[in-house]
Order: C-alpha cells, then structure tokens, then sequence
C-alpha cells in the first residue's frame, strides 16, 4: 500500500505515531463511533474475537501497536501476535513501545503479505480498511491467512442516514483517499469470500464486521 493519497501520506508522517494512541485515534473514533469510547470499542471487539488462549492472531494495519497490545489479555501465556504496517515510522514506535515476547511486528504490504494460507486463528483490520485504494485486495488476503474456524474482525467506516447524503459524505472523503462504505458492502464481501456466521454492529459511521472460515 504506497502512500499515494493524503490519508496514507499521513499514516507515514514520523510525527503520528507520538500522538497516535493518546489523541488521534481516541478523539477520532470517538467522534465517528457518536460517542463510544476506545474502551468500549475493545469490549466489542473482545466479544467479536472469542480468541482462545493460545491463539495465533495477526493484527492488519497495527499502527503503533495499540490495538496489538490490546488483545495480548486475552491470549495467555502461549498465544502470538504479529502486527503487519505499511508504514516504517508506525513500526518503529510499535517496536519501541511493545516489551512481551508474544509479539512480532512486520513492515508489509496488506494487499500482497508475507505469510502462509490459513497461519493465523483470528486477523484483525481496525480502523485502516477505509484508507485502502484497493481493499478489496486487503479483503482477499485477510481472509487466505485465516485458519479453518478462525474469524476475520473488521472495524471501517459505514454509511448512515438518507441515502441522498451518502453522495455527500464520498464527496467530502475521495480527496482525502477516505473510503465510506456501503452498508451491506463489506459484510457482502466477506460472504462473498466464503465466510459464514458474519455479523456485524453499527456505532455511529463505523461498523464492527465479522464472519468465520468454515473448517
């Protein structure tokens, strides 16, 4: 994923990652969510994940690692983490700021990644999939990497309101290489990659999406 539009050139500014954590993510999708908090947001997760101890977990798009760090609690001593960025400056603080040995981080392209069909039980894409020129081709390979009865946790931007708005709000994001996406367009999709049991939750213009690879 080059940095090509204003929001990737963003994600690879040095600066971000020093207030990552703190500021933008916690007001940002505060105020996209209408009100839920990184708290809140990590509980829905949690329960969309149902990660097993031991559980081998790749984190799509880590950034600086927060929502890596955020599902080690639930994995027990044995499990494993690798968070994937395209961003050298993300990866860097990620490593800088991540001391437990459950933990790998690896700069990587998520629409072509270094890994093995089926290597992981559960991959995670928070908050980066709407960023993405071609998430489709993200969406292909989240679902390869997963195991046979592992799930796929997506958290992107959805579309709310009337319809006649929806043109608005692509108009105001396109310039940035902001994505809003429609509201059966990424539950559709994992469908479509033959995920079953998907699901998903709505929280202001952001959607919790999820489904399962059949074993």
């Amino acid at each position: 994923m080059a940095g090509r539009t204003l929001a990737q050139r963003a994600m690879r500014n040095p600066v971000l990652p020093l207030i990552y954590e703190r500021v933008w993510r916690p007001v940002g999708f505060t105020l996209a969510s209408a009100g839920r908090s990184t708290t809140a947001e990590q509980e829905r997760i949690d329960a969309f994940l149902a990660l097993a101890p031991g559980a081998r977990v790749l984190d799509v798009a880590c950034g600086p690692g927060n929502t890596t760090r955020r599902l080690l609690r639930t994995l027990g001593p044995d499990g494993r983490i690798t968070g994937l960025d395209a961003a050298p400056a993300m990866i860097a603080r990620a490593r800088a700021d991540t001391d437990d040995p459950r933990v790998d981080y690896i700069q990587g392209d998520a629409t072509a990644m270094p890994f093995a069909d089926g290597a992981f039980n559960a991959v995670t894409c928070l908050g980066a999939l709407y960023l993405v020129e071609d998430a489709e081709a993200v969406l292909d390979e989240l679902v390869r990497v997963v195991a046979p009865g592992g799930r796929v946790v997506v958290l992107t931007s959805v579309h709310r309101g009337p319809a006649p708005l929806h043109g608005l709000a692509d108009a105001l994001m396109r310039p940035a290489g902001m994505r809003v996406f429609g509201a059966d367009e990424v539950t559709a999709a994992l469908r479509d990659r033959g995920l079953v049991h998907v699901r998903r939750e709505l929280a202001g213009f952001l959607q919790l999406a999820a489904g399962s690879r059949p074993m």
